[in-house]
């Protein structure tokens, strides 16, 4: 039985279609990114499948107790607020959580991700904030994961230090992870199943090595792409060679 199922989900802004008849059987365990252009409904769809949004049309069922979070692409920080504070929010839509159990989480999340946690968080740089976010939405220890654009604007260090974090969370602990993301790199090296938005329907999913088909994301992006198996990570990487004709 999966976690969650979404069933034709339409969703419009105004007059603007975001999702039109979107499908998604999200099961335990997986690692799935969502891949697609600017304003195709990457972010509408982790919204919907967080419950944070209700879809215009469709069906959206989710397991009993599941517990979801989410790390938006841009979250307002409190700056002036200790690291550990901050974490300690992650705990904030929870009821009947004892102070105990917070704080020993609280502990364990900060110690894993190496995060200072008497700090301020104004002292601190962008990708450390980042990293902030994510403690946050790891210390209630939820089953599934949503992150959107989790290394957008970040150096290549904190880009793999994320990867490395998400992936043992996913082996150790049996994390859900759906991501949506413009890093076709990073859903390669991160994710077993690719969904391909496309202008709000799904043109595609399915497996990694599938998915990452030179034609198919030229229809998705518009842009010719070398796609490789790369020697020493084993993994598929795309290289952006020119553009394609427009599509009609």
């Amino acid at each position: 039985m999966p976690l969650v199922s979404l069933d034709h989900i339409r969703m419009a802004y105004g007059h603007l279609p975001l999702l039109d008849d979107a499908n998604l059987l999200i099961e335990t365990g997986e690692r799935v990114s969502v891949i697609g252009r600017n304003g195709t409904g990457k972010s509408t769809l982790l919204r919907i499948i967080s419950g944070d949004v209700v879809a215009d049309a469709g069906t959206v069922w989710r397991q009993p107790g599941l517990r979801i979070a989410r790390l938006e692409q841009d979250v307002p920080l409190s700056t002036e607020r200790r690291v550990g504070e901050v974490v300690a929010d992650g705990f904030n839509e929870l009821h009947h959580v004892d102070r105990w159990h917070v704080d020993v989480s609280v502990d364990m999340v900060i110690s894993r991700l190496g995060l200072p946690a008497d700090a301020v968080v104004s002292t601190l740089s962008g990708g450390w904030r980042r990293r902030v976010l994510l403690a946050r939405s790891l210390v209630a220890q939820p089953d599934v994961l949503l992150l959107d654009e989790p290394t957008a604007s970040l150096d290549l260090a904190y880009q793999l230090e994320i990867r490395s974090i998400l992936l043992e969370l996913n082996r150790t602990q049996g994390l859900t992870i759906v991501v949506s993301t413009h890093d076709l790199n990073l859903a390669a090296g991160l994710c077993r199943e690719l969904i391909l938005l496309d202008r709000g329907r799904m043109l595609a999913a399915g497996p990694v090595d599938a998915m990452m088909n030179p034609t198919l994301i030229q229809q998705l992006y518009g842009v010719d792409v070398d796609i490789a198996r790369h020697s020493r990570t084993g993994h598929l990487t795309v290289v952006p060679v020119a553009r394609a004709a427009p599509r009609p």
